[in-house]
């Protein structure tokens, strides 16, 4: 069974690499269209009926895509526990990664319980993401972009990410593509990664500082 380490640099399963196309197994398109966060896919009252005595309930993958939006429009969630409630799958469109914004650094900082249910068919494509301030040139990627919260009892299932990005460095991780551990900010508890065969499939120019990819014990 797979399961998901404290990242830090320790975990890191691939360090520096000089040039990568097609990294891992082929993948074939399976049809997504858009992203979950443009407009129609997520439910747009959410968090509206979903609060349950101060959790903030995850019930399908419009409440999943409109809790990303928030974090992506610069809602931390400080001192809040968002729950997922019942099985998800986001096979029908495009994900972009939690904690991700076209405009500054977002930072999830509150508590992501995922229930131990299974978020599943996660497929992100990194040709539209670009590193952003204050760490211009690296880019992090993953379901979680960055973490300085709790994420426990998360369970992903069937993670591709693909695409053609020009940016200067990458760290990708299944779950979080950078936990922030810098005074154990960052924690990940009783998560999982499974269907990891053809988890990544990316090109990027040869020219490129580092990538390190990493986090996941097999």
């Amino acid at each position: 069974m797979n399961r998901f380490l404290h990242t830090n640099m320790k975990s890191i399963l691939i360090g520096i690499m000089v040039s990568m196309a097609s990294f891992l197994s082929p993948m074939v398109a399976t049809g997504q269209t858009g992203f979950w966060t443009d407009e129609g896919n997520y439910d747009e009252d959410w968090p509206e009926g979903h609060i349950v005595n101060d959790i903030y309930e995850i019930r399908d993958a419009k409440d999943l895509a409109a809790f990303a939006r928030t974090v992506n429009g610069n809602t931390y969630y400080d001192k809040k526990t968002i729950k997922i409630v019942d099985d998800i799958d986001l096979s029908a469109h495009y994900w972009k990664p939690i904690g991700y914004s076209s405009t500054n650094s977002v930072k999830f900082v509150g508590t992501f319980d995922g229930g131990k249910y299974t978020i599943s068919n996660i497929h992100i494509d990194i040709s539209s993401l670009k590193s952003l301030p204050p760490n211009e040139g690296l880019l992090f990627v993953g379901f979680f972009s960055e973490n300085n919260g709790l994420i426990c009892n998360t369970n992903l299932q069937n993670i591709h990410i693909t695409g053609t990005n020009t940016n200067e460095g990458y760290m990708i991780g299944g779950l979080v593509g950078y936990n922030n551990q810098d005074n154990y900010i960052g924690q990940i508890e009783g998560c999982s990664i499974s269907g990891m065969n053809e988890m990544l499939n990316i090109s990027i120019p040869e020219s490129h500082g580092f990538i390190y990819i990493g986090g996941i014990f097999m």
